[in-house]
């Protein structure tokens, strides 16, 4: 018997089913029996770029079968890990900036400010500063923002971040 894990909503390009563990059993025709295969934490967690290897929290599929062409039983467990968002700088874009639950916030209401009620494409010209590092659009922002700000804001986020990392 062979147990496999997948999760389909993934930061990092994963296949769909990876071997979590195994069980060998013989039985003969018609028999059925009660068998628990362990499966190592390890087995689910994942290597992340900035945070080493951890579980990756969400809903993750969990399949039993003879091979992994002869699924027989499906469930899924929602597991909890660590916050794996990388920690934002001068070069985060605006995109993950706005991505951040204390962060986007105050950065949307800041550039609700800046933005001219005339210009004729601002949802356009949004889209592609989104892609754009926040450390690089301080000069197009004529001033009205400082690095120390943009600086402090960042940092702001990042503490909470870890305060919640702290928490759970």
């Amino acid at each position: 018997m062979q147990v496999y894990i997948g999760k389909h909503a993934s930061e990092i390009a994963r296949p769909p089913r990876e071997l979590a563990g195994v069980a060998v059993v013989e039985l003969a025709a018609g028999e059925r029996r009660v068998v628990s295969v362990d499966v190592p934490l390890h087995a689910v967690a994942k290597w992340f770029t900035g945070h080493g290897w951890a579980v990756e929290s969400g809903e993750h599929t969990i399949e039993v079968g003879s091979s992994s062409r002869d699924i027989r039983q499906r469930t899924s467990v929602s597991l909890q890990g660590p916050d794996l968002r990388p920690m934002l700088h001068l070069e985060s874009t605006i995109g993950e900036v706005l991505a951040d639950p204390v962060a986007g916030p105050l950065l949307a209401a800041g550039l609700a400010e800046l933005t001219p009620d005339d210009e004729a494409d601002v949802e356009g010209m949004g889209q592609m500063l989104m892609s754009f590092p926040i450390g690089r659009v301080l000069g197009m922002a004529g001033g009205a923002v400082s690095t120390a700000d943009v600086e402090a804001l960042l940092e702001a986020a990042n503490h909470a971040r870890r305060e919640d990392t702290r928490a759970t």
